[in-house]
């Protein structure tokens, strides 16, 4: 990825500016401009431009005319977000430089005028064919893109069908990378299973002598022995035609791409059932929750698409439970009941399955992770909350938290899902019931004091929980010493050129010198996208070291990635900020 400029540090200064109050006064500046399409020239009508800031008590829209023009008049200084959105089109903020990619705000001084330009992208589009073995069309088949990174699809259709010609079209994709199931439906209730010919003569034989029984007096030949016939089922099957998800083969693509020859068979497969009991201490073994999610590489669907042709009995009184129809894929099992003492109990079990039944399963339910702590006022200046039962703490899901339920079938991992718990008037609080999965620690601070109050850290044994992951539901942490500061940091500076204009076109990123910190998600890096004047902010990093670079372009799915990271650090350069620390860092860019 060709992205990493040079900088040249321009000055660097601590200061104490503080955010300005919200402003919420019209007055005379003026932002007006044009929607174009992706090659710059042709007007866009009827696309729905909004503008928000700081500055506006409410966001205003409004919607281009023929020529695809569109104007705010009546503005007041400030900093503003501009977007355009039409059907069939991606949605785009200005200064956005492809889709998918942050934009910069128009810095507006009082009485300016302004004029702007905003680029529409149809969004990409998968096609092809669904066909039986047999070379007929798949006509009514199902057809969905998963997209790999989640929760990314924009405006994109979740499924479309296939019409009469087994042909299939979706469109409005988000460039990137995308997973193409077709998933087909039956109807009527029972088994289907598939026999070689020797066994289906032998079940012609057998109803062929019910219906013409022997002579009295006779002794029929004893009837052949009929195995069970092995189950196949419609599965979903996955582009270029396999229904091991681990084998589907992704279709990447960028802004306006079509890619019209994704076609593929679809065919019964052979399926199996997961068969299991549960136990544990719990009232009612009738009443636990079951899930079961299926997995892809580190990646885990659980949606409608996920869902379609299992089945599931829910656990009965004594524990027995059932998933039918399930496809080749690796499963993960979960179970979540309430012991005596109301406290969440869990019981989970990874699964492999290749057409092979298991009739077997163990679920032991034990109690859930505990995490205990006290919330800390480090107060500057600010008066400390009278109240700290208005304070929340909490553990989050890791990655995508999805969960789809339909006739007794639950898909996704929400039965780990661990509500936040408000802070005792002690400060101390109390979570219970932590469950099989990944979390990190959060707090809500309440709204009228989220401008004041920061989490700092949530130290347990020398280790930051704002910094890592806990992994349940083998967990006891204790004590947690939750930290809130109202001393609020802030590294603030102008992008330029190397002429001395103003550098929007560009990212600036903040990340921490400290390897151990370079995961997604973390806390420690931060992207910023200069407004049009070339400033750019980033507030309440944590105290620490950090390196500081410029960029041509920033993946929002991949430049956390420590590989990435890595080759930015060599360019470079590092800024030191103390706590409640107000930096002024000025950066001129040489390309």
């Amino acid at each position: 990825m060709r992205t990493i400029l040079c900088v040249v540090l321009l000055s660097a200064a601590v200061g104490a500016e503080q955010r300005d109050a919200r402003v919420t006064a019209a007055g005379n500046a003026q932002i007006a401009g044009v929607v174009v399409g992706s090659d710059g020239q042709q007007p866009i009508r009827r696309a729905i431009v909004s503008i928000s800031g700081d500055a506006l008590a409410t966001g205003r829209s409004v919607i281009t005319d023929d020529a695809g023009r569109f104007s705010f008049r009546n503005l007041p200084a400030g900093s503003f977000a501009i977007t355009a959105k039409k059907a069939a089109y991606l949605d785009t903020e200005h200064g956005s430089p492809k889709p998918g990619r942050p934009g910069s705000r128009v810095a507006l001084a009082a009485n300016d005028k302004r004029t702007v330009t905003l680029k529409l992208f149809r969004g990409a589009a998968i096609s092809g064919n669904v066909r039986h073995p047999s070379g007929a069309p798949a006509p009514g088949i199902a057809v969905m893109a998963l997209d790999t990174k989640g929760g990314r699809r924009n405006r994109a259709l979740d499924s479309v069908v296939t019409d009469d010609q087994g042909e299939y079209r979706i469109y409005g994709l988000m460039p990137g990378e995308y997973i193409v199931a077709a998933t087909p439906g039956v109807s009527g209730s029972g088994d289907m299973g598939a026999r070689p010919s020797a066994e289906m003569d032998a079940v012609l034989a057998r109803l062929a002598m019910r219906r013409n029984p022997p002579p009295a007096g006779t002794t029929p030949p004893p009837p052949a022995e009929i195995p069970p016939a092995p189950a196949v089922g419609y599965a979903p099957i996955y582009f270029p035609g396999t229904p091991l998800l681990i084998d589907a083969q992704p279709i990447r693509v960028a802004a306006e791409d079509n890619r019209d020859s994704v076609s593929f068979t679809v065919s019964r497969v052979p399926v199996a059932a997961i068969k299991g009991t549960i136990s544990g201490d719990v009232a009612n073994l009738a009443q636990v929750q079951i899930a079961i999610n299926l997995e892809f590489k580190e990646l885990r669907f659980g949606g409608p698409g996920e869902g379609l042709g299992m089945t599931a009995v829910p656990p009965n009184a004594a524990g027995e439970f059932e998933f039918g129809n399930l496809s080749p894929g690796r499963y993960q099992v979960i179970a979540r009941g309430r012991n005596a003492s109301n406290e969440s109990v869990y019981a989970n079990a990874d699964v492999e399955i290749r057409g092979q039944d298991v009739l077997a399963l163990t679920l032991a339910l034990r109690p859930g992770g505990r995490i205990s702590g006290v919330l800390v006022f480090d107060s500057g200046g600010a008066p400390i909350p009278a109240d700290p039962s208005r304070f929340r703490i909490g553990v989050s899901l890791v990655g995508e938290n999805s969960f789809y339920q339909f006739a007794g079938l639950k898909v996704g991992n929400q039965l780990s899902d661990v509500p936040q718990v408000a802070v005792t008037d002690d400060s101390e609080f109390y979570i219970k019931g932590v469950g099989p999965a990944t979390y990190t620690l959060t707090c809500t601070v309440p709204p009228d004091l989220a401008s004041t109050w920061r989490v700092r850290s949530a130290m347990v044994d020398g280790r930051d929980l704002l910094d890592s992951v806990i992994v349940g539901p083998d967990v006891a942490l204790q004590p947690v010493w939750v930290f809130l500061s109202d001393k609020r940091t802030e590294i603030s500076g102008t992008l330029s050129s190397a002429s001395g204009e103003p550098a929007a076109d560009y990212y600036v990123i903040a990340f921490s010198t400290d390897r151990a910190n370079w995961r997604a998600g973390s806390r420690r890096s931060m992207s910023a996208r200069p407004a049009t004047n070339g400033r750019f902010v980033f507030r309440d990093l944590p105290a620490g070291e950090y390196f500081i670079a410029a960029l041509t372009d920033l993946d929002p799915d991949g430049w956390q990635a420590p590989a990435f990271l890595e080759q930015v650090a060599s360019a470079a350069f590092k800024l030191r900020l103390a706590e409640g620390e107000k930096k002024v860092q000025d950066i001129k860019v040489a390309k």
